[in-house]
């Protein structure tokens, strides 16, 4: 496996203040958030795009019968993470609005804020995209193997 050129940001906390800390561990979930993000789409339009890119694969998978909720999983996790990016943009803007040079503060940026504390949104956003392309996978794997002669 070839070695990344950017190192993994890693929090230290012996000898740094809270400050330090805190910009440490947001430089590291930024850095895991964009891989994490970066696998979940490379993965949710890489494994249908083999598929039908494949004439075996896809006849494969047409005759099972099993094609529709196979691609199902993968469009389930391709739309938990669009889903994901759109409430997050929306809250980030909305946090740039109130604490930013207008200043604005009504319900809109308030509701941002606290949209932006939400820290389970992002998770069970996650935790359903693995969930999805998890069944996906072995469904896929399924289907394959039971081509395979005994």
């Amino acid at each position: 496996m070839a070695e990344s050129s950017t190192p993994t940001p890693s929090v230290t906390v012996l000898g740094q203040d809270d400050d330090e800390i805190a910009k440490a561990a947001l430089e590291a979930y930024g850095y895991c958030t964009n891989i994490l993000r970066a696998w979940f789409g490379a993965y949710s339009i890489g494994v249908p795009a083999l598929i039908l890119s494949s004439d075996k694969l896809r006849q494969t998978m047409l005759a099972s019968g099993h094609s529709k909720p196979v691609l199902s999983c993968f469009a389930g996790a391709i739309a938990l993470q669009v889903f994901l990016t759109f409430v997050n943009k929306y809250s980030q803007y909305g946090v740039y609005e109130r604490y930013g040079s207008s200043k604005t503060k009504n319900w809109l940026t308030a509701g941002a804020v606290s949209i932006s504390d939400w820290m389970w949104v992002d998770f069970l956003s996650d935790v359903g995209t693995i969930i999805f392309l998890v069944i996906g996978s072995f469904m896929i794997f399924d289907i394959v193997a039971s081509t395979i002669p005994k």
